[in-house]
């Protein structure tokens, strides 16, 4: 029953070398973005400058105290 036990934890222990080993190496996500030229070869900068405005516009609509309500 010993050996038995201790088999168990052998293989108990395997088994955590071997998940320890594939934990080592993490997957990262690929930006399906990351691929696009940074301007589209044009001078764009009404989309950028459009595109942090709506940014702001919804971080400040996220954050207004109309918005919140209190329960007791």
């Amino acid at each position: 029953m010993a050996r038995k036990r201790a088999s168990g934890l052998q293989r108990l222990a395997a088994s955590r070398r071997a998940r320890r080993c594939t934990r080592l190496q993490t997957q990262v996500r690929k930006d399906l973005l990351d691929d696009r030229l940074f301007q589209d070869r044009r001078n764009d900068l009404q989309l950028a400058t459009a595109g942090r405005a709506v940014l702001h516009v919804e971080t400040k609509h996220a954050v207004d105290a109309g918005d919140v309500r209190v329960i007791n």
